[in-house]
């Protein structure tokens, strides 16, 4: 069991004037460089003056204290607890905050040494003797309401105060708070200045929610620029993503030809981005479909985007199943896997790989040659409103291909592609007015339907 002395700690009521009055350190600290106080906190009257006397941070030995995570023995445990607890006694907050640090350590064996009311009251303490992580680790626990009836309200409040303490990584999680509006209300520009003071003190994690933040109109005038320096320097750092992002704002600022940008989704690609395989398999397939040097490269890419993407995007799948069916002069030609791909695709609702797929159940490519697939997946394609597959569907009926002739839906399909904005399914309309195939003979309508053609 704890000893009496931690037991009488634990059980002091969180109302009590000495806890209740901890948050009035803050006046005894030089404060943000925002503000205009001194040591005093009263404004103007310059920011001299000694430093209080207690206000003391120790060099925190954390592996004198069995840091989160470790296991310690049962024996080793209670030693370094009462080793704390004896320094806590004679008016070190740094032990108080060790002490706190102890009893939240997790992975202890038994577990029920867990104890965070105990730990909340240790920070408490450790707070009253001006140790300013503690006051974070005290803001964290209210925030997530363990071992204290603090509101959240209470524990931004105290976050706030240990990141004008200084206090490096109160930073971030008040830049978080203000973002995501808890505990406070939700203050977009407040977060951003937060996140800037975070980054410029080189916590890495605050660059890319800075970042998010800098390109977000509600917090303040976009600044590009800075966003790609901060992303420059998450690059640096390791962080995963950092480098495609930058290429998508050089994209956006400069267009598709930026040098810049395609140097940046090579290096990502190279690191294993899928949304960079992706980005520059696009790039790849910008010119003419099938064919060409620049196409079998945009395949590769989708290649590895593919080995990547656990949840792949049906576009990709379309592209390199409709790429490995058709780049048969590339050498890149698989007509089975492509097949394959393109069934995938149309199975989440992709209307062009349905297309494709259609007409290679219709020429037996890759697939067994199957007249009635063909059709059934055309007329999927065509019912979703793909101007295309309907002038594909209406062919179908018209030579009575996976289902009986007839003049009069072969007219209604190429009907509905024209009326899309297919140009050849216009023209064909036209012919369909002058014979009067499938629809009364019309000689105005045809003329007009040649017209709408020519204009197209």
């Amino acid at each position: 069991l704890p000893s009496p002395c931690l037991a009488r700690v634990a059980a002091i009521p969180y109302n009590h004037p000495q806890i209740r009055g901890c948050r009035d350190i803050r006046h005894r600290t030089e404060p943000m460089p925002d503000g205009n106080r001194n040591n005093t906190g009263r404004r103007g009257a310059g920011t001299g003056g000694p430093e209080p006397s207690g206000w003391v941070i120790r060099p925190l030995d954390l592996a004198a204290a069995h840091a989160p995570g470790s296991a310690a023995d049962d024996d080793g445990f209670w030693e370094t607890a009462k080793r704390l607890e004896a320094l806590a006694l004679r008016g070190d907050a740094s032990a108080w905050w060790r002490l706190g640090r102890l009893h939240l350590e997790e992975g202890r064996d038994p577990p029920a040494r867990r104890d965070e009311a105990l730990a909340c009251a240790c920070f408490r303490k450790a707070v009253e003797g001006g140790c300013v992580p503690a006051l974070r680790m005290l803001a964290r626990l209210c925030l997530a309401g363990r071992g204290t009836g603090a509101s959240r309200r209470e524990g931004f409040e105290y976050m706030l105060d240990a990141a004008r303490m200084f206090d490096v990584p109160a930073f971030l999680d008040v830049a978080l708070l203000y973002r995501d509006g808890i505990g406070t209300e939700r203050d977009a520009a407040a977060a951003r200045l937060w996140l800037t003071r975070a980054a410029e003190a080189g916590d890495g994690r605050a660059y890319l929610p800075l970042c998010d933040l800098l390109e977000d109109p509600s917090s303040g005038e976009p600044d590009a620029e800075a966003a790609l320096r901060w992303l420059g320097a998450a690059a640096e750092a390791g962080e995963p993503g950092a480098r495609f992002r930058a290429a998508r704002i050089l994209l956006e600022r400069d267009g598709p030809r930026s040098d810049e940008a395609a140097r940046l989704l090579l290096l990502a690609a190279d690191e294993g981005d899928p949304r960079a395989c992706l980005a520059l398999a696009r790039r790849g397939l910008e010119g003419p479909r099938r064919g060409g040097a620049k196409a079998a490269e945009a395949l590769r890419w989708l290649e590895a985007y593919l080995e990547r993407e656990s949840e792949p995007e049906p576009w990709a799948l379309r592209e390199l199943g409709a790429g490995l069916a058709g780049y048969a002069s590339s050498g890149l030609a698989d007509l089975k896997r492509g097949a394959n791909l393109l069934r995938r695709a149309a199975g989440l609702g992709d209307l062009r790989a349905a297309l494709d797929l259609a007409r290679l159940c219709l020429e037996g490519r890759g697939v067994r040659r199957n007249r009635g697939e063909a059709f059934r997946l055309a007329k999927i394609a065509a019912g979703g409103g793909l101007a295309e597959a309907q002038a594909f569907l209406s062919r179908l009926y018209s030579e009575g291909v996976g289902a009986p002739r007839s003049a009069r839906s072969a007219f209604r399909w190429m009907l509905a592609a024209a009326e899309g904005g297919d140009r050849d399914a216009m023209r064909e309309v036209s012919r369909m007015y002058a014979a009067g195939e499938g629809v009364k003979r019309d000689p105005a309508r045809s003329k007009a339907w040649k017209d709408m053609a020519r204009g197209a």
